[in-house]
């Protein structure tokens, strides 16, 4: 379960409707796009958690490819915190 919002919904879902993913298109490119990192301090945009982490894991994530995106799944202190979506 992924929480969108504040509604907690099947991961399988977020996944379907691609909320969270980014392709370049959702906003103006970041200049330190796939940097290694572990909070969204460390990023021109956000640090975005690796691919099939779960809410509450200790990861290291990469910086986001954009500035902003509609849904953004962020990492802070190391932890997966959350999935915003405006």
């Amino acid at each position: 379960m992924k929480w969108v919002g504040k509604i907690l919904v099947p991961a399988a879902f977020v996944l379907l409707v691609g909320c969270g993913e980014t392709n370049g298109e959702d906003g103006e490119p970041s200049s330190d796009g796939g940097t290694p990192c572990t909070d969204i301090d460390q990023c021109e945009g956000w640090c975005e958690p690796p691919f099939g982490s779960e809410l509450g894991d200790t990861v290291t994530g990469t910086c986001s490819d954009v500035l902003n995106a509609p849904c953004r799944e962020v990492v802070e202190n190391g932890v997966y915190t959350a999935l915003v979506c405006d």
